[in-house]
């Protein structure tokens, strides 16, 4: 078979096709190519053994267009926004213009040249520990990628929004990079939001790198209704000295879905935190997969997560932290609980450490289970009933895993979320 051939018979040759109709970035060809020699990621991967995406993706989807469809978005949160519908940046519904002094926002594609060269889109450069052909598919693919640069000593009170909006049958591919100057601070919400009727195939990639004593604090909401949302979500992250980023995950989201996150802790007293909520129902399958490497002395992480399952629902965790030898002094957690609302719902769950350092302090631990009767009958005794005493149970074992948050307005936005998703589960059941 020649390789023209073979380029034909591989999922998304299409949309490579259409990314390639311009000159193409000698890196965007290498990232094909590597994703050519691995393919699709499939259960015989250790990594990807609870989710074969190989089968729920072989058949790909057309390329996004440019066609602008007529869509009225309503603004859930006050924020800096900007909106891409179907992988596209739609000025008119953006703040771009009302951005604060200090927030740079460029189009990678369209800028390269006087782009700051450290500007890389290949995963391979950001660490070695990431051989993973969904990022370097997303690297030859994405047709519209944008950095977001805050400069030194910028402290924004209000955050900045990335709301991605799916409308119509697609495959699309996205990339933004976030880029912290030395002492920097923001708040940054991004939001996935599928809307379609017919099914979409996403692929979006959130790159960020902090420089010394920067702070990010990201919430990322993944919604929506159509079935036939297949997808993943990959987050990198570099921190420095002294930095510090948090990441709240919440999942809503009726599909096949994978958020992944690659981590690195690049230098002493660098801190990441990470915590999520997922909520799943029909056959939902919902995959979080974090490898955090600490690489620096006095280095920090931890990783708390929920899962509330109802139906034939799927969930899955695989954590690792992984300490280098001259990580001394490191700090590791990580956690994973699940509640079975279902007979039906499964839950998969592999934490792991690889330690490679005496004076380290590390520990993981993980639970899978139904509602505690007892609870459930103490509640039910001082008044409430069996619905009633199950939403407050679950609502107060979800935000476990947001016991630290301390942003009001994302709190009761999880909240509303929450409460939304059990009132239409006590309705169907």
């Amino acid at each position: 078979m020649s390789l023209n051939t073979l380029e034909t018979h591989l999922p998304f040759s299409l949309n490579y096709a259409q990314a390639s109709a311009e000159e193409m970035s000698l890196e965007r060809q290498e990232a094909w190519g590597r994703y050519k020699n691995l393919g699709l990621p499939s259960h015989r991967l250790e990594s990807w053994r609870y989710t074969d995406f190989r089968s729920a993706c072989s058949n790909s989807f057309e390329p996004s267009d440019t066609i602008i469809d007529p869509i009225e978005l309503v603004r859930e949160h006050d924020s800096f926004r900007l909106v891409f519908i179907n992988g596209f940046l739609r000025h008119e519904l953006s703040d771009l213009n009302l951005m604060p002094d200090g927030v740079i926002i460029e189009s990678i594609y369209d800028n390269r040249n006087h782009l700051n060269q450290s500007v890389s889109l290949n995963s391979n450069v950001f660490s070695n520990l990431i051989a993973d052909s969904i990022v370097d598919l997303n690297t030859a693919l994405a047709v519209d990628s944008y950095l977001i640069k805050i400069e030194k000593n910028i402290h924004l009170t209000k955050p900045i929004e990335i709301l991605n909006v799916f409308s119509k049958k697609c495959s699309v591919f996205t990339r933004i990079l976030i880029e912290l100057s030395t002492n920097s601070r923001i708040k940054v919400i991004e939001t996935i939001k599928n809307n379609s009727s017919e099914g979409v195939q996403i692929n979006h990639v959130l790159s960020t790198k902090l420089a010394r004593d920067a702070e990010l604090n990201l919430f990322s909401y993944l919604s929506g209704s159509g079935l036939s949302c297949t997808g993943i979500s990959t987050l990198l992250s570099e921190v420095g000295r002294g930095a510090s980023l948090s990441s709240n995950l919440l999942v809503d989201l009726n599909g096949f879905f994978r958020r992944q996150v690659f981590a690195k802790l690049a230098e002493e007293h660098a801190n990441i935190a990470l915590k999520g909520i997922v909520l799943a129902k029909d056959k939902g399958h919902i995959d979080n997969t974090i490898t955090i490497e600490h690489c620096a002395p006095n280095t920090t992480s931890n990783e708390v997560f929920r899962y509330i399952l109802n139906d034939n629902s799927v969930g899955v965790f695989q954590g690792k932290i992984i300490v280098r030898p001259e990580a001394q002094k490191s700090d590791g957690f990580m956690q994973s609980k699940a509640i079975l609302l279902s007979d039906l719902a499964t839950m998969n769950s592999k934490p792991e450490l690889e330690i490679f350092a005496d004076d380290v302090k590390c520990s993981h631990g993980s639970t899978c289970g139904e509602i505690n009767k007892e609870q459930l009958f103490y509640l039910m005794s001082r008044g409430l009933n069996e619905q009633e005493a199950m939403s407050l149970l679950i609502e107060a074992f979800a935000f476990e895993a947001f016991s630290e948050l301390n942003d009001d307005m994302i709190s009761d936005f999880t909240k509303n979320i929450l409460a939304d998703w059990l009132y239409a589960e006590r309705q169907m059941s």
